[in-house]
């Protein structure tokens, strides 16, 4: 990716598939990268009522769910202070990839050619 920081302001709850939508930001940032989305509270307003073109409605708990099945840490979350919204900020998480016997503590019993180890890729 090529972006450290990209704002979604009230964009979410409109996607027919948000996951792919996540999916294509997460692409385009950096690893370390944030992502802010604000979005209409569920907790404090039904969205779906509040707009007809809103096809899916969040809870600062269901974003975050969301958002890590989706390879983001949470960050912070807070009132944007309109009285029915929030604001998420999640990171992208790095990824690392290394021998499968290193991540079980293996490298140091294995007596062979190196390049035969299985690679496990693995996001912190």
């Amino acid at each position: 990716g090529e972006h450290d920081v990209i704002i979604a302001r009230h964009i979410l709850e409109h996607l027919m598939d948000p996951i792919q939508a996540l999916n294509n930001w997460k692409k385009h940032l950096k690893p370390g990268g944030r992502l802010i989305l604000a979005l209409p509270d569920q907790e404090r307003v039904n969205s779906i009522v509040l707009n007809p073109e809103h096809v899916h409605a969040y809870t600062a708990k269901t974003l975050k769910n969301l958002m890590e099945t989706c390879g983001f840490k949470h960050v912070i979350t807070y009132d944007s202070g309109n009285g029915h919204s929030f604001v998420g900020v999640y990171e992208k998480q790095p990824i690392v990839t290394y021998p499968y016997a290193v991540k079980n503590g293996l490298d140091r019993l294995y007596e062979g050619d190196i390049s035969t180890i299985p690679y496990v890729t693995e996001v912190l």
